[in-house]
């Protein structure tokens, strides 16, 4: 079970920095709101928004691997090859923009409801999904509903770390700047413990 924990936990941090980015722009956003426009509890709808977002996402990544426990185990350490392409992806796209000296502009999320933290953190699940259902498929049940449990309480700590990240001075140009980076490396050495697994 500890190697699982293991994998777990990498699995989240290659897939889940972006979550951290995407948290931390809400949180900034909620907190430099116009003060004319009135938001009931933004905190609140951002954590429980994510929350729900990660469980329809976790939902679907268990049934996905209960499909794929039918193909050979092979088959299964191969898919690790996904994560594997993502990260090579991310840091080629990095390497890609910094050669353009293109600058991304950032998008004004507007405000914070909890339909648009859903909308996005949904549509921004599908690292999870290509990493989670390859490594979930290699679980017993039991094992499954615990990694379950333990990912759920891994996003609910990334959700206080985002509010707290938001409270520092200078932290988002960081991200902006490297997170790409880890993002990326942490994919490819992801893909490499599942096809290797």
């Amino acid at each position: 079970m500890i190697n699982n924990l293991i994998t777990a936990t990498i699995a989240f941090l290659a897939t889940d920095i972006d979550d951290l980015v995407i948290m931390f722009t809400f949180y900034m956003t909620a907190k430099t709101t116009n003060p004319k426009i009135k938001q009931n509890h933004p905190v609140l709808k951002i954590f429980s928004g994510e929350l729900i977002a990660y469980l329809v996402i976790l939902l679907l990544s268990d049934v996905a691997s209960y499909g794929l426990r039918l193909f050979p185990k092979a088959f299964t350490n191969g898919l690790g090859a996904v994560p594997l392409f993502m990260g090579i992806k991310i840091l080629w796209d990095l390497h890609e923009e910094h050669n353009h000296k293109r600058k991304s502009t950032a998008k004004n999320i507007g405000i914070i409801t909890l339909p648009s933290i859903l909308s996005i953190c949904l549509a921004d699940g599908g690292d999870n999904l290509g990493v989670y259902i390859p490594f979930f498929s290699s679980l017993s049940m039991e094992d499954l509903l615990g990694i379950n449990i333990y990912l759920l309480a891994l996003m609910a700590i990334w959700c206080v770390v985002g509010f707290l990240l938001s409270k520092l001075n200078g932290l988002n140009k960081v991200f902006q700047k490297y997170g790409s980076l880890i993002t990326g490396t942490i994919l490819i050495i992801l893909g490499f413990i599942l096809i290797f697994k």
